[in-house]
């Protein structure tokens, strides 16, 4: 019967274990759910959280995006102002620039076409010598290189002599501002005749 007894008691004493067991295991898993529930909770409020943080970041940038444009656009017009307000003294000033070199061209235009003027008289009067040295003096004038540099004139007597028949040629130059006379035909003292050139620059004579 002792010994009975002492199996019965140990039989409930494990039944009570198991039932101890039980509870403090029931105990820790509603802790862990609590535990659960609460990290969820507060997973939710970290994302809210940053989530906001990220959206006041973005508003932030787009809101100093926005003022650099504002003042870039301000600067723009500022100095379209100013801009608009130099138009007129500028547009003055290149009209005036305008009719000065208007006027400086019609100017030169008459002063070109005087020139062609006076040389177109010029070549005739020159026309008019050289037709009477031709026709009444037998004198011709042609132009002819010389030493592969330059040209000099050539003067040359159709009808001298008695009879007409002779014939006479010199070539005049210009070196340093001073005539030269060369090459004559028939061969003569042309020394004194060049001196007298150079003190009256007069061919005629």
């Amino acid at each position: 019967a002792t010994m009975q007894t002492s199996m019965e008691k140990a039989a409930s004493d494990h039944h009570s274990e198991e039932k101890t067991n039980e509870y403090i295991l029931q105990n820790l898993t509603d802790k862990e759910n609590v535990l659960r529930d609460q990290s969820t909770q507060l997973n939710k409020s970290y994302s809210f959280y940053f989530s906001n943080t990220l959206a006041d970041m973005n508003l932030a940038r787009a809101y100093e995006i926005t003022r650099v444009q504002v003042a870039s656009a301000t600067a723009g017009k500022t100095r379209l102002e100013g801009e608009l307000k130099t138009l007129p003294k500028t547009f003055e000033s290149l009209q005036t620039s305008v009719q000065e070199a208007e006027a400086k061209l019609a100017q030169q235009q008459i002063e070109i076409d005087e020139k062609r003027k006076a040389m177109k008289r010029n070549q005739e009067v020159l026309s008019q010598a050289l037709e009477f040295f031709n026709s009444r003096l037998g004198l011709f004038f042609e132009r002819e290189s010389h030493d592969g540099t330059g040209f000099r004139l050539k003067a040359t007597f159709t009808c001298l002599g008695e009879d007409y028949s002779e014939r006479a040629s010199f070539c005049i130059d210009i070196d340093g501002g001073k005539y030269v006379v060369n090459d004559c035909l028939p061969e003569i003292d042309s020394e004194e005749i060049v001196q007298r050139l150079q003190k009256t620059d007069d061919l005629s004579h």
